[in-house]
C-alpha cells in the first residue's frame, strides 16, 4: 500500500497503514495515530474536510448521560468462617 499525501499551503498530511504525520512549514507537527492526524490537519485546513468525511463518519461520538442509571444493588453473601 502506498503513502497518501495531502498538501495545502504550508501544511502536509501523510497517511500510511493507520499512521499519520502532519507537517507545518516543513517541521513535524504530529506523528502517530491516523485519525488524530486527520483531525489536526482538518483543524488547520478546513478546506479539505470533505476529503475525510467517510473516515470521520465512521467514528462514533461518545454520549455521556447526565446521571448514571440506578442499578439495583445485589447483596453479597457473607462467607461463613470455619471454626478451628
Amino acid at each position: 500500500m502506498s503513502i497518501l499525501t495531502y498538501t495545502y499551503g504550508n501544511f502536509a498530511l501523510e497517511l500510511d497503514k493507520g499512521k499519520g504525520i502532519v507537517w507545518k512549514d516543513g517541521l513535524l507537527l504530529f506523528k502517530g495515530f491516523g485519525y488524530t492526524a486527520i483531525k489536526i490537519y482538518i483543524e488547520n485546513v478546513p478546506e479539505h474536510k470533505h476529503k475525510f468525511r467517510s473516515q470521520l463518519a465512521m467514528r462514533q461520538k461518545v454520549i455521556f448521560n447526565k446521571s448514571p442509571k440506578d442499578e439495583p444493588q445485589i447483596e453479597k453473601p457473607q462467607k461463613k468462617l470455619k471454626k478451628r
